[in-house]
């Protein structure tokens, strides 16, 4: 899934983007996507970074107005070899008054199933120490799936950043979850394949994970897959770590949507309370004509995770309905609470992922 791309997601001759992650190797190719967003020409700056922070190659691109132009192969495109894997492409723009949109699709090789890499801004925000991701996996899911999720650590400061990772599991009270820490070089990331079971030793479990770090300018990014059917490949969703402007609140609810429930695709709806407080949550589902079709009352305790699987159809509507939103909001004064959405294919059980 990607989202339309709104006026502070675009990258301007004073805020950079970065993407993340990406890799050009026998499992998985990348296309990167850029699109002037005015009516002016402008030109835009990409330069491809390695894990450690060296340059491995970089392009300039002028765009006439409007213009949207995929780099195929972004990472051997601009001069890696194949074989590249845990890059981050940095996007830039020099012309004054441009606005670039930017993303990338990491490529399964033998499914051909895209996982969506959105852009975060090269100059992070000062308050962005704790992140959220609000779910992990070292599972078997529905339909014979089985999920596993890997994480990347992001490190844009000068100084080593040592990343505390907490497992909160879920339905539960998560501050009493295991902690574990991984140090990331300056200007570096760190790739960390099954989080799960390679950090936390898990064999069959699900949850949130906390993360705390010692510097600023750091991210989190990670992806579920799961094998298809055949047993070759694998199908797969990109979800990001959640910072403070990504929660629903007291004052700010939000809303995933599109979501689905029919012989095609089931949606499951991910529920994380980011505090150390009880939360209440409230999810009222609406109907494409804005027709309340059921809703659900939580109490969540500190640091808990729930996923309500199928939460069309738990919610009261019929199965068969598609084109609905679930509206995520919470009276709880100081309530923080994380939410996204995974719209899972019935056959090859592919999830896409829906952002708030």
């Amino acid at each position: 899934a990607v989202p339309a791309l709104a006026p502070n997601d675009l990258v301007t001759s004073a805020s950079s983007q970065v993407l993340i992650g990406l890799r050009q190797d026998g499992s998985f190719r990348t296309n990167a996507v850029i699109a002037n967003a005015t009516e002016a020409a402008a030109h835009v700056d990409l330069m491809l970074y390695s894990s450690s922070g060296s340059l491995l190659g970089s392009h300039g691109y002028d765009l006439l107005p409007l213009e949207m132009r995929q780099i195929t192969g972004v990472v051997t495109e601009l001069g890696a070899p194949d074989g590249t894997a845990n890059v981050t492409l940095v996007v830039s723009t020099s012309t004054g008054g441009a606005r670039i949109a930017t993303y990338a699709a990491v490529i399964d090789q033998t499914t051909n199933d895209p996982r969506t890499i959105l852009g975060i801004r090269a100059a992070l925000d000062g308050n962005s120490r704790v992140w959220l991701l609000p779910s992990s996996a070292h599972v078997q899911g529905a339909n014979g799936a089985s999920y596993k999720t890997d994480v990347t650590l992001v490190n844009a400061s000068g100084s080593a950043a040592n990343f505390t990772l907490k497992f909160l599991g879920h339905e539960q009270d998560g501050r009493t979850g295991t902690e574990k820490v991984r140090t990331v070089a300056a200007n570096s990331v760190l790739a960390i394949p099954d989080v799960l079971g390679t950090v936390f030793g898990v064999s069959s479990d699900y949850g949130a994970i906390l993360f705390n770090a010692d510097q600023a300018a750091v991210r989190v990014v990670s992806q579920t897959s799961t094998p298809p059917p055949s047993g070759v490949g694998t199908f797969g969703q990109a979800v990001p770590g959640f910072g403070p402007a990504d929660y629903a609140t007291a004052y700010a609810p939000k809303t995933l949507a599109g979501l689905r429930q029919d012989s095609s695709f089931r949606t499951n709806a991910v529920i994380a309370n980011a505090t150390d407080q009880p939360v209440h949550v409230d999810l009222t589902l609406k109907s494409e004509t804005g027709a309340t079709l059921g809703t659900g009352a939580y109490d969540f305790l500190p640091y808990e995770m729930r996923q309500i699987g199928t939460v069309v159809t738990a919610l009261g509507a019929p199965d068969g309905t598609a084109n609905t939103s679930l509206v995520v909001s919470t009276p709880t004064a100081g309530g923080r609470v994380a939410t996204y959405a995974a719209i899972i294919d019935q056959t090859t059980n592919d999830p896409r992922t829906i952002l708030p």
